[in-house]
């Protein structure tokens, strides 16, 4: 099957469309037509990897966005471009965008949280750092073939429930007006240029030394990460701190303790259990038991307990009580000592 066709049929309705609308009305047509295409094709996608490693009539498969596992362009026109995204891995960061478009769930469900974030005044830290208050507005579980607008204003992150799954996206070349980059986004609030879009790759470099410090050699990791944390530039104590909080607690606390903290080290220090949690649960993997795997999800994201039962209810049917998901997370706690820690034994979790 010649699959290319089915994605340049759609980029052309998309531009047909965009040809009498203006490019802020990209966003509505593409999730249209993209809850339209996901609800008239199969998409077999052990069967399109397949035939895409010697295809010949990919399009011009660019750097400039390079995420997913893999992410294989699949469409291009003047205005536009269509890619599919393989997720292996749970979740993503918080993270904004620059361009308009949509996206789609292909294949598998995911949870969809969305935050505001408000810069405080006259806090921007070395030009790629803001602190300010970063708040979740919604949760959501988002079903296999459902599409939502991307926007220039839309903050997100994913947790592909599913694994592994696919993402469809539109999105335009460039969209007017904007200027600013990419960012990552940290509770309770760091705004951080996402290190992909910085000058050049120093920090993304240093973080994957630090990490590589970490694994073979503690002691001189946490004089690096005092060394970081003292005369460290900002964007470097950001990935360190982020770093040592998901993979190093007990490391990040000793150093934390014979520092002198910052405004911005004192903000993430405010996240670190929120970094931790995270970290925790995007590792949860359990495709034989969907309720479990769907509790890791809205832990990660830190659900509350009618948010969580709502979101049960949506994905198991109106059957689905409290008892439930009291159930499951003693199954989920019985998965690993790990969690096991973070979550309390089973019999706390029912009392």
């Amino acid at each position: 099957m010649d699959y290319i066709k089915k994605f340049e049929a759609l980029s052309g309705t998309i531009e047909e469309r965009l040809a009498h609308a203006s490019h802020e009305q990209l966003a509505k047509i593409a999730t249209e037509e993209l809850s339209n295409f996901m609800r008239e094709n199969d998409f077999d996608a052990q069967d399109f990897l397949s035939w895409s490693v010697s295809a010949e009539t990919l399009p011009y498969q660019g750097w400039d966005f390079d995420f997913g596992e893999p992410a294989i362009t699949v469409a291009r026109t003047e205005n536009l471009r269509i890619d599919l995204l393989y997720w292996m891995h749970k979740a993503a960061p918080v993270h904004d965008h620059v361009t308009c478009g949509s996206f789609g769930a292909l294949i598998g469900d995911r949870l969809h949280p969305r935050y505001e974030f408000t810069a405080a005044p006259g806090e921007e830290i070395d030009g790629a750092i803001t602190l300010g208050n970063l708040d979740a507005t919604d949760l959501r579980l988002m079903r296999e073939r459902e599409a939502e607008p991307i926007l220039p204003e839309l903050i997100h992150d994913i947790y592909w429930i599913d694994t592994p799954s696919v993402t469809i996206v539109v999105r335009c070349n460039e969209h007017p007006g904007i200027v600013r980059r990419p960012a990552d986004y940290y509770a309770p609030g760091v705004r951080i240029v996402d290190p992909m879009r910085l000058k050049d790759s120093l920090v993304k470099r240093r973080n994957e030394a630090m990490e590589l410090l970490s694994l073979a050699d503690p002691v001189a990791y946490e004089k690096a990460l005092v060394n970081v944390f003292t005369s460290g530039s900002p964007e470097q104590q950001v990935q360190s701190y982020i770093q040592g909080a998901e993979e190093n607690e007990e490391v990040l606390m000793a150093v934390m303790e014979n520092v002198h903290s910052s405004e911005l080290l004192k903000k993430l220090s405010a996240g670190r259990e929120t970094y931790e949690r995270r970290a925790l649960f995007s590792g949860v993997y359990n495709g034989e038991d969907e309720q479990v795997q769907l509790l890791a999800a809205l832990l990660w994201a830190g659900a509350n307990s009618e948010q969580t039962l709502k979101i049960f209810i949506e994905r198991f049917g109106e059957g689905t009580t409290q008892d439930h998901i009291d159930e499951a997370l003693i199954r989920l706690a019985d998965m690993d000592e790990s969690l096991q820690d973070f979550l309390g034994t089973p019999k706390e979790l029912v009392a």
